[in-house]
């Protein structure tokens, strides 16, 4: 081609120190490029960079460099698997010893325990006796306050003769005659107040089969007399309304709509006399001091105000005694009255 030709001399792009014979250099300088070259890829970034290394081994060379990264986590998992069974096997021993010394505490202290329990279980039964022993005290402490509310509201002019139990549920009396009262074929049986059933029973002397049982009053079955010398002749004085020593789930009547004839006094008045008031008014209205009575009591909290339930269940005038009445009344209790009946000569002779 009549070109020039002269040889590469690779040592122009860098500096050579002066104890380097420059003259037979530059006859063999020729023969440094690849010495010069990787020199300078280790100094300088080069701006074109061919590689004839082949896939497999360019990727057996990458993964030769992740080596000790895989070998440095394999390592960290292995540890962390080590100290995890560590840690559970010390939780473990810990969970032993403290099983073990409870139980050796519990062993050592076992009577104790033992006596403890035989404690508590006493108290416990000691607990349901005194809770059966209260509930009694309490019922019991219902029958005055149904004595003291029968005769807060009984007019002065009724006199009542007897009055007894019904033991169980009250039934329900079919009401036949105008006047609300039911017909009976017979009438009074006699009898002194709280005496047939009510002495018998709670005495303890008769009950067989069920003495030593809880059995309920349902209510009272009531006979008496009154005078009457027209026909509105109910002579009567209200006591004030007592507080109960037990619940009363009936409330206190209430005017009808909220209402009072009187929204000044009735601001200032509580509910009991409120209450008191509208009783007197439903026996002003009665016809008798028997069916004053009744009204009276059907508004009681004690009593239920179911007109069949509580009720006269037999009225008559006397045949001997001029403007004398005898009638029989039945009474609801609102709530049941519980009794213990017990069974012994000894309880009988109490």
């Amino acid at each position: 081609l009549k070109l020039p030709v002269e040889y590469f001399n690779p040592f122009l792009c860098c500096k050579i120190l002066p104890t380097v014979d420059r003259e037979r250099l530059s006859q063999v300088g020729h023969m440094f490029s690849e010495a010069i070259g990787l020199g300078l890829r280790y100094a300088t970034q080069c701006p074109v960079e061919l590689s004839l290394i082949p896939a497999n081994i360019r990727r057996q060379q990458n993964f030769d460099k992740k080596k000790p990264y895989m070998v440095l986590g394999f390592i960290i998992v292995l540890l962390m698997l080590l100290v995890i069974e560590f840690g559970l096997e010390l939780r473990h021993r810990n969970y032993e010893k403290g099983n073990k010394d409870l139980k050796n505490i519990i062993d050592r202290n076992k009577p104790t325990l033992e006596s403890i329990e035989a404690a508590q279980s006493t108290a416990n039964d000691n607990n349901g006796k005194m809770e059966v022993i209260a509930n009694l005290l309490l019922q019991q402490s219902k029958w005055p306050a149904i004595l003291n509310e029968i005769y807060r509201l009984k007019p002065d002019n009724l006199w009542i003769t007897s009055i007894k139990p019904i033991i169980g549920p009250v039934k329900a009396v079919e009401i036949k005659s105008a006047a609300g009262i039911s017909e009976e074929d017979s009438m009074f049986g006699g009898g002194d107040m709280f005496g047939g059933d009510l002495g018998g029973d709670l005495g303890g002397g008769g009950g067989g089969d069920t003495a030593g049982t809880v059995t309920q009053i349902g209510g009272l079955e009531i006979e008496g007399c009154c005078v009457q010398v027209d026909e509105h002749n109910a002579i009567f004085t209200l006591g004030p309304i007592g507080t109960f020593p037990f619940q009363v789930d009936k409330p206190l009547p209430q005017p009808e709509g909220g209402d009072s004839e009187n929204k000044e006094g009735a601001s200032k008045a509580t509910p009991q006399e409120i209450a008191n008031k509208l009783v007197a008014e439903q026996m002003n209205k009665a016809g008798s001091p028997a069916a004053a009575f009744e009204a009276a009591l059907r508004m009681s909290q004690l009593f239920d105000s179911t007109p069949n339930m509580t009720l006269i269940k037999n009225y008559s005038m006397s045949g001997t005694v001029q403007n004398l009445t005898t009638f029989k009344m039945q009474l609801k209790f609102s709530m049941p009255v519980d009794y213990l009946q017990f069974k012994g000569a000894a309880i009988k002779s109490r």
